[in-house]
């Protein structure tokens, strides 16, 4: 009798530490490190200042991060790898002007949205003064075409320009960066770019650079986390919420929006 309620006693005791061990194996492998994905080479929204990654997204996920007592680290990849990423678990969160779509949303869980955006054709004046699009139509006389690979962007020109007919896809020029398409643009070496608004007006006026049509697509920027993660969404939506029409949130727009930045490459 005396040797089963010790053998009780020593099953008790396991019970009782095995959670602990449990618990506290899971803080050592991640703690409260929260590592946020992003493609820093798309300001406003994420870029480099003295090797540091910037931006309004990157400054708004980490504060309510902070405010809910985490750790952050930003991670800076390829864009068209942060799916891939997150989905492995490789990162936590996704925070990268990311529009929220079906097919995304089909692999991810994202947040309330925190940015409205469109997307834009953006030219050159100083290689093409003459040069005007006020329609699809008005594209199948261009050249080249350019968009950074896996964006929304791409997608409507493969939608809107390829699928229809109105351009062939010689004429289409995709990038891993849209810097890059930028850059060329400067050379000529394409004659558009289409990427989104907000971004587009942060070159406005640099170099001939000049948005010569708006195309409506009204996109909704979310930040992502893996599916079921109802923990990490969660605090961002209470802090998404929370700021929303605050002096912060405000402040924060007229930092990244209406003052100028040099663009480290």
């Amino acid at each position: 009798m005396e040797n089963k309620k010790k053998l009780l006693t020593l099953v008790l005791v396991i019970l009782t530490i095995i959670p602990v061990v449990l618990i506290s194996g899971c803080t050592e492998e991640k703690g409260t490190k929260i590592i946020v994905g992003t493609n820093a080479f798309f300001p406003p929204f994420e870029f480099y200042q003295n090797n540091t990654i910037v931006g309004y997204d990157i400054e708004l996920v980490t504060k309510i991060l902070t405010d809910a007592g985490y750790e952050v680290e930003i991670r800076n990849m390829d864009f068209d790898s942060l799916e891939t990423a997150l989905t492995s678990k490789s990162i936590d969160i996704i925070a990268a002007g990311y529009t929220i779509t079906t097919t995304r949303s089909e692999v991810m869980d994202f947040t309330v949205p925190y940015f409205d955006s469109n997307q834009s054709v953006l030219i050159n004046l100083n290689n093409n003064p003459n040069l005007t699009i006020n329609s699809t139509d008005d594209f199948g006389a261009i050249l080249k075409i350019g968009a950074q690979r896996y964006t929304t962007g791409e997608i409507w020109i493969q939608e809107n320009l390829i699928d229809t007919g109105v351009i062939n896809e010689s004429q289409y020029e995709p990038y891993v960066l849209y810097t890059g398409a930028v850059t060329d643009l400067d050379y000529d070496r394409v004659q558009v770019v289409i990427l989104d608004k907000p971004v587009a007006q942060f070159f406005e006026g640099k170099n001939g650079k000049n948005i010569t049509m708006t195309i409506v697509t009204n996109e909704q920027f979310g930040f992502a986390v893996q599916q079921g993660n109802t923990t990490l969404l969660n605090v961002l939506n209470a802090g998404l919420e929370q700021l929303k029409g605050s002096q912060y949130l405000a402040d924060l727009k007229v930092k990244y929006f209406e003052q100028s930045w040099i663009i480290e490459e």
